[in-house]
C-alpha cells in the first residue's frame, strides 16, 4: 500500500480529519494533559482517596497515641500496687499475730 499510493496513507495519518489524527486526538484527550481526560480523572480520583487515607491514618494513630497513654497510666498504676502487696501482707501478718497469738516468739 505504501508502494502504490504513499500520499494516500499518509493522509490517512496525517491530515485532520484522517484516523492518525483522531487518533492521535482521542490520546491527548485521554491524558493528563486535558482536565477532563481518563488519566488525569483517574489521577484526581487517586488523589482524592489517598488523603482521605492519609487523614483516616492520622486519625487511628491519634487514637492510638491517647489509648497508649491511658494503657501506660494503669500499667504504671497496677506495677505500683503489686508492689506494695509484699509490704501490706507483711502488716498484715503483724496484726494477725498481735490479735491470735500466732507466730511470738515467747522470752523465756
Amino acid at each position: 500500500m505504501l508502494n502504490s499510493d504513499y500520499s494516500g496513507v499518509v493522509g490517512f495519518f496525517q491530515n485532520a480529519n484522517g484516523w492518525g489524527q483522531s487518533f492521535s486526538n482521542m490520546l491527548t484527550n485521554a491524558g493528563t494533559s486535558a482536565a477532563t481526560g481518563v488519566l488525569s480523572l483517574v489521577s484526581s480520583s487517586n488523589s482524592n482517596i489517598e488523603s482521605t487515607l492519609n487523614a483516616d491514618i492520622s486519625k487511628e494513630q491519634s487514637l492510638i497515641s491517647v489509648q497508649q497513654t491511658s494503657l501506660t497510666a494503669e500499667l504504671t498504676s497496677a506495677d505500683q500496687i503489686m508492689q506494695q502487696l509484699p509490704s501490706q501482707l507483711d502488716g498484715v501478718n503483724e496484726l494477725y499475730s498481735a490479735i491470735t497469738g500466732y507466730d511470738q516468739q515467747t522470752n523465756g
